[in-house]
């Protein structure tokens, strides 16, 4: 009669003859490179978020919007508001190009990819300002 060996045994020799490996697919993730931006002079890259602050009151708040040129870490335009609304952060976005006179592909604006970042109008805005979508030329969101 014959033994057979145990399932741990089946594994310790499987293993020692490199005969066991996970049998599921497994995702490989591509190694993600972390965006460098680099501004050499004023106006080339703007970075820009949304803060809630509290209010006087309890449970109201309001929106603080701040865009910052990250050479000189100028405030370059800012603005609270009662509601985060992206309409408001197209016009901040334009108020802000208006006044520093941005001509179309002079800047980067980078943002994280909140809501309002990320919304319709503020991406229409940045391409009206490019020209071009992908990537925005004129005025790309990092």
């Amino acid at each position: 009669m014959e033994r057979t060996p145990s399932i741990r045994t089946m594994y310790r020799i499987l293993e020692e003859n490199q005969e066991v490996r996970e049998r599921r697919n497994q995702l490989r993730h591509p190694n993600y490179k972390k965006p460098e931006l680099l501004a050499t002079a004023p106006n080339q890259v703007w970075s820009w978020d949304i803060t809630k602050l509290k209010g006087p009151v309890k449970w109201t708040y309001y929106y603080l919007y701040v865009i910052l040129d990250i050479f000189s870490r100028y405030v370059v335009g800012w603005m609270v508001a009662r509601r985060e609304k992206s309409a408001l952060a197209r016009k901040l976005i334009e108020r802000s190009c208006e006044k520093q006179g941005i001509q179309q592909n002079q800047l980067i604006v980078h943002a994280d990819r909140g809501p309002g970042m990320t919304s319709k109008p503020v991406a229409l805005l940045l391409a009206d300002l490019g020209g071009d979508q992908e990537p925005f030329k004129a005025l790309r969101q990092q």
